[in-house]
């Protein structure tokens, strides 16, 4: 495929320096975390991945919120009593890797840019710590509801193994090509609730790269500053949440984040009008060193 070169940082977004974006040339997959959290995760009771199946939650409702990366330990003081923390391997905060497929003209951005009601995101997402990779299909449906579907594969590859192609035969434009367009990396923290289904997860150390062509050298990744992307999934937005509880008392509020949307509109020449919003939430939170633990805004 024809790749664009990558943006330089306020290349994309007329009349913003996007200082909140740093470059370089992390290892592939393994953001640096910002943050010492062990004293606030020591006060979580661990959880194993076998334990939580019951809170997989592949048909959810879903609600994000985007936090400056210092308010990530008084938040998960603040939550202890009421999740416990997903811990693999003894480790809390997990690498992710997943690898973004889209159609040569960018299909499934320009449904989320343009506000189609039904959309769909298809990648390769890659768990370092089980050694596992699976081909996941998403679909934001018209009722606001989330249904993710999922193969096991053996690592992203191009074109799709069968399996792939059977999983995402249903999604429309999936008869045409489909590539690789970009990676979305960073540390996870999976809070499971305690008698809830619910999930609560909190990614930092976000990184946006875009796949190098084979034989070439990886391009620098992009690095949101003092960001944390929190997201509550749970099986119905009536569903009482402590944390949409503790986010209300804080001042926090709910908005999306699109990690693939955000990515593409700052490493390609793509339409990102739609997209702008989040950039300037993204400046506003590199600028804080603290947050507000009152209402005071």
């Amino acid at each position: 495929m024809t790749r664009p070169e990558p943006a330089v940082p306020g290349s994309l977004v007329p009349g913003s320096q996007l200082s909140y974006l740093s470059l370089g040339h992390p290892p592939l997959g393994h953001p640096a975390v910002p943050l010492d959290l062990g004293t606030a995760l020591a006060e979580y009771s661990p959880v194993a991945l076998h334990e939580v199946a019951h809170a997989a939650l592949m048909d959810r409702c879903e609600t994000k919120f985007l936090l400056p990366a210092a308010a990530l330990p008084q938040l998960l003081s603040a939550l202890s009593l009421h999740y416990q923390v997903l811990t693999i391997g003894g480790q809390a905060v997990l690498p992710y890797r997943s690898l973004y497929l889209d159609t040569p003209e960018f299909d499934f951005y320009y449904a989320h840019h343009n506000g189609r009601a039904r959309r769909y995101k298809v990648r390769f997402r890659s768990y370092e710590q089980t050694r596992t990779t699976f081909l996941e299909v998403k679909e934001r449906c018209p009722n606001g509801r989330t249904i993710k579907t999922r193969a096991l594969v053996e690592q992203p590859q191009y074109p799709l193994p069968h399996v792939g192609t059977a999983l995402v035969s249903g999604v429309p434009t999936c008869g045409r090509v489909l590539e690789p367009k970009l990676w979305v990396n960073y540390s996870r923290i999976t809070l499971v609730g305690i008698g809830r289904p619910e999930r609560v997860t909190l990614d930092l150390g976000l990184e946006f790269q875009m796949p190098a062509a084979e034989g070439l050298a990886p391009l620098p990744a992009l690095h949101p500053e003092n960001l944390v992307v929190v997201e509550l999934k749970r099986v119905s937005a009536r569903q009482l949440s402590p944390l949409e509880a503790y986010a209300r008392a804080q001042g926090f509020r709910s908005g999306g984040l699109s990690k693939y949307g955000v990515g593409c509109s700052l490493l390609y020449p793509v339409r990102h009008n739609a997209f702008k919003p989040q950039h300037l939430a993204m400046q506003r939170l590199a600028t804080l060193e603290t947050q507000p633990t009152e209402r005071s805004r």
